[in-house]
């Protein structure tokens, strides 16, 4: 996970630096759903899920706290409005933490 953070730390404050358009690209869209995605699997949405794969059919079960994080990961994700809003939401958030804003 540490890995993952720093990749996504290092990319935006890239994306926030160099412009096109004269403006940051992090501004674009395209490039900041990719870099939301990248924080959304950071923050361990992906990583319920591939916990449920590691313990096969026991992930399934309430005898595992996995079963519980992984709809509690889906349930932040239908509360919390579309996919797309919530991309929007987190590039932006991203864009403004690098800024120190």
């Amino acid at each position: 996970m540490g890995l993952a953070q720093s990749a996504l730390d290092h990319a935006v404050d890239y994306a926030c630096e160099r412009e096109t358009f004269g403006q940051p690209i992090i501004s674009h869209q395209g490039l900041g759903f990719l870099l939301a995605d990248m924080a959304a699997a950071v923050e361990s949405v992906r990583a319920t899920t591939d916990a449920v794969q590691v313990l096969g059919g026991y992930g399934y079960t309430k005898d595992f706290p996995v079963e519980r994080l992984m709809r509690e990961a889906k349930v932040m994700q239908i509360f919390e409005g579309t996919n797309q809003i919530q991309r929007l939401v987190i590039a932006r958030h991203l864009e403004r933490s690098a800024r120190g804003a």
